[in-house]
């Protein structure tokens, strides 16, 4: 297992870089000396012979190690490179239904830590060349991608998609189902070269893992959206958008999940809002640039927060854990959860490791603290 401890919190891909060669390692390097050789160095040495054999095969065994550790590092760690990077991936300005200019909602999210910020008013594409070039300056760079919130109707429903990274006008399609509402937005965003993230599924109930399924083009789904009014838990019988999500990953849907403000609103802070900070991603990637960005959400490089966060999570296949970059005062829940929603294992600690017994179909991390904030990791597949 490879593992790193750094002071900015860490993960592990669970897939290669989209479009990388598949290795694999070798299964068994042949002993070209046979079979005889002695189980130690003491029965090694009446020997000669036996005890060349006996070095030969002993250095076998330790370039098999090195090789198999080389490919792990290559196959779950990436570039060397890579840094962490914090973000929200839907937010409104004046110029739709927010109540600050663009200028100030980039300057709150700048000023509170973040590294870069997505615009995505309602069926605007973005201008953000002056932001950047305002915000991000030489040893102080911040990062402003232009966005869109695709927003239709369909069955008297709202359909609502966030268009990441928009270099190609957008319009919204509205077609005669939710399914081909959702399916014919994300052939478009994505043939303008754009990356696209379902938006609250639960708002005013519009659909779920049905319409989802049947879509069949589905890569990435807000699964917090911190605005009020979303109904994330679910209710009356009717699922939260996490349960959503894990029917889909039932399935064997390659889905990533993401977490994200949804800001409306800088001017008045309450429960009542949609006020920034409550809700982001931490992307892995090894430059703050928007095609770099991009490339890591779209392979899964990256977890969700309300405000949890990671220290370290390793997979190598066999086990799965999860570190906890510790606040003061704060208790942690670990949960480690498996086809259907089900929780494999729960560990009350800042740690935890779980073994993989290869029947979970998936295993994804979800962290609680005592405050009742969350992290979640993307799920490592076991099949």
């Amino acid at each position: 297992m490879i593992s790193f401890i750094t002071s900015a919190p860490l993960t592990l891909n669970p897939f290669p870089p989209k479009g990388a060669r598949e290795v694999i390692a070798p299964q068994s390097i042949p002993d070209p000396l046979g079979e005889g050789c002695p189980k130690d160095r003491k029965g090694a040495a009446s020997n000669n012979l036996d005890f060349c054999k006996w070095l030969i095969h002993k250095e076998i065994i330790m370039k098999r190690a090195v090789v198999n550790l080389l490919l792990l590092f290559v196959f779950f760690c990436g570039s060397a490179d890579a840094e962490w990077f914090r973000g929200n991936t839907h937010t409104h300005t004046n110029l739709s239904d927010g109540d600050s200019s663009p200028e100030t909602v980039v300057q709150w999210y700048k000023d509170h830590g973040y590294n870069f910020v997505v615009i995505t008013d309602h069926n605007i594409d973005a201008d953000v060349s002056k932001l950047n070039a305002a915000f991000s300056t030489k040893g102080d760079l911040f990062l402003v991608i232009p966005g869109n919130e695709i927003s239709c109707k369909s069955e008297g429903k709202p359909v609502h998609l966030t268009a990441l990274q928009v270099v190609k006008p957008l319009q919204p399609f509205n077609e005669a189902t939710i399914t081909g509402t959702i399916r014919k937005n994300i052939d478009e965003i994505q043939s303008a070269g754009a990356v696209a993230v379902v938006a609250h599924p639960n708002f005013q109930w519009a659909f779920g893992a049905k319409e989802l399924d049947a879509a069949g083009n589905v890569k990435l789904m807000e699964v917090w959206n911190s605005h009020p009014i979303v109904n994330n838990a679910g209710g009356g019988g009717k699922p939260g958008t996490e349960e959503i999500w894990d029917a889909l990953l039932s399935k064997g849907k390659h889905i990533w999940g993401v977490a994200s403000d949804d800001t409306h609103a800088l001017k008045d802070f309450s429960p009542h809002h949609a006020n920034p900070g409550r809700g982001w991603v931490m992307v892995k990637c090894d430059r703050l640039a928007p095609e770099d960005i991009m490339s890591a959400l779209e392979r899964g490089d990256f977890y969700f927060s309300t405000g949890v966060e990671l220290e370290k999570i390793e997979f190598d296949g066999k086990t799965f854990r999860v570190h906890v970059k510790r606040s003061e005062q704060a208790l942690y829940t670990v949960e480690f959860i498996g086809k259907g929603g089900s929780v494999l294992s729960r560990v009350g600690s800042w740690g935890a490791l779980y073994h993989i017994k290869g029947n979970e179909g998936y295993v994804r991390a979800r962290i609680t603290d005592s405050k009742g904030f969350r992290a979640w990791t993307q799920p490592f597949f076991t099949k």
